[in-house]
């Protein structure tokens, strides 16, 4: 798992046992704190509430998830399967390329 908190002291380390715990028991690949919920703690200006709405309304319509703090600096990953997923994205390329190329190419196995 790999982790992000940024050092802005808006976001509370003591919330990462809590992040991690969907990771660990395998209902989430990716937790995003929110600096929003509750309503309490950090309060932005006018501005940026705004258009944090925009980026979450946006996160919603084209991903289909519920984003409330799209630029919160508290993020947690299961990077295996990040990495699992950059890896066979990275196959299919090798393989388009392959197909189209008039020179063999040189892969490694790994």
């Amino acid at each position: 798992m790999a982790a992000q908190i940024d050092g802005d002291g808006q976001r509370d380390p003591q919330y990462l046992a809590a992040a991690l715990r969907p990771i660990v028991a395998g209902a989430a690949d990716f937790v995003i704190g929110s600096r929003y919920l509750g309503g309490t703690g950090f309060q932005s200006t006018a501005l940026r509430r705004a258009g944090t709405r925009y980026l979450s309304w946006f996160l919603r319509l084209r991903c289909g998830v519920r984003v409330t703090d799209p630029t919160s600096g508290f993020r947690v990953a299961n990077r295996s399967r990040r990495l699992a997923q950059e890896c066979a994205l990275l196959r299919a390329e090798l393989e388009e390329l392959r197909s189209h190329s008039q020179s063999p190419l040189v892969t490694g196995k790994g």
